[in-house]
């Protein structure tokens, strides 16, 4: 199922993943040819993608690069989606070739320390 109104976002991320040659993941092109009727409505997501570390090629150490060193930009996304919906329902996906299960689990302690976050879901983009 495709939300109808992503195709343009989905098409342009996977552009941006199949250009990069360290890239292992491979583009789905069914997800970029949805069948009409199959439209799923909704909002669009918000999406964060944090800038690259210094590692070469793809990173081993995400907790330590990425997402501590972006934790305020992580929080600070999450607070204004959160503060903009009627309900929570909030899943974040997290997307990691090396420490998947640590990466999770520090941000699941990060949001258990927010009141307002702590109904927000997180989960491997492999859970999704």
């Amino acid at each position: 199922r495709t939300i109808q109104t992503l195709l343009p976002f989905l098409t342009t991320i996977m552009k941006h993943c199949s250009s990069h040659s360290f890239s292992a993941d491979q583009v789905n092109i069914s997800a970029i040819s949805p069948t009409p009727g199959h439209e799923v409505l909704g909002d669009r997501p918000e999406v964060l993608i944090l800038p690259g570390c210094n590692c070469w090629g793809v990173c081993r150490y995400p907790l330590d690069h990425l997402y501590k060193q972006h934790q305020s930009k992580i929080l600070s996304l999450l607070r204004r989606v959160n503060s903009q919906l009627k309900e929570n329902s909030i899943t974040l996906v997290i997307k990691t070739n090396y420490q998947p299960a640590a990466c999770i689990a520090w941000v699941e302690h990060q949001l258990a320390s927010e009141e307002c976050l702590a109904g927000v879901q997180v989960k491997n983009i492999d859970q999704v």
